[in-house]
């Protein structure tokens, strides 16, 4: 089985690299108009959008949650130097599709909808500006009614090639939770990736999650949020220009 899968993994990883490639063109001045909440449903992940290799033999089901007005959410980034944590700026309206791959471990898509185009080049640009302040390594202890929790999170930032112009953001995140509570002792370990673009009137993010005890994200897992996150922008720009 093994064999098997490692030219469908190679091949999976060679188009990850390849599409951003094929895309990074800046888009011509165009106007942009909101997608309905129809229209953000079918941008977002779907059962189809993923594979095999990555659901383990899972049957996706994506359970999406649109949010409007003060419901609405904002992009989550990491850890300031003092253990807050840090976001965008909040959205009118936004959709998250989450498909749980196996226990503690999904993926999914999540797509921050602005009121205008230019509410959403703002956005964007103080998202990367918050991501600037991103600790590498934030350790914290908390004590609260007899638990105590100590967390150490390590983040990288970095950017993607351009997409309509613009460069993505990407953020990767070890993270290691012990608990104590009540005479026992938990133990989280896990990882996060998550792959931003600027599309439309939207902000468009794709992560990977995981709390099972692994350790890293691998290069073809990193290579499928990635190029996911093109599709979904790739999505959301097309309809909010067709609109």
């Amino acid at each position: 089985m093994r064999s098997l899968m490692r030219p469908v993994l190679t091949a999976a990883a060679c188009l990850a690299l390849a599409v951003p490639l094929v895309v990074a063109y800046p888009a011509q001045a165009a106007a942009y108009e909101p997608l309905s909440e129809r229209g953000l449903a079918n941008s977002s992940l779907g059962a189809g959008d993923v594979p095999r290799w990555i659901s383990r033999g899972v049957r996706p089901e994506p359970q999406q949650t649109f949010r409007t007005g003060r419901a609405a959410t904002a992009p989550a980034l990491c850890l300031d130097e003092n253990g807050g944590s840090l976001e965008g700026r909040r959205a009118r309206q936004s959709m998250d599709s989450s498909v749980a791959l196996r226990m503690n471990t999904d993926v999914g898509s999540y797509i921050y909808q602005y009121r205008t185009r230019e509410e959403a080049v703002r956005a964007w640009s103080e998202l990367n500006s918050r991501a600037a302040r991103c600790q590498g390594r934030v350790e914290v202890d908390l004590s609260d009614d007899g638990i105590s929790t100590r967390m150490v999170v390590n983040t990288e930032v970095s950017q993607t090639p351009p997409l309509y112009g613009t460069a993505g953001l990407t953020l990767f995140i070890d993270f290691d939770i012990v608990v104590d509570a009540f005479d026992s002792k938990f133990a989280f370990v896990g990882d996060s990736y998550v792959s931003y673009y600027l599309a439309g009137n939207s902000i468009v993010g794709v992560a990977f999650t995981s709390s099972e005890g692994s350790r890293g994200v691998g290069r073809v897992t990193r290579g499928f949020v990635d190029t996911m996150s093109i599709v979904i922008a790739q999505r959301v720009e097309r309809r909010s220009l067709a609109s």
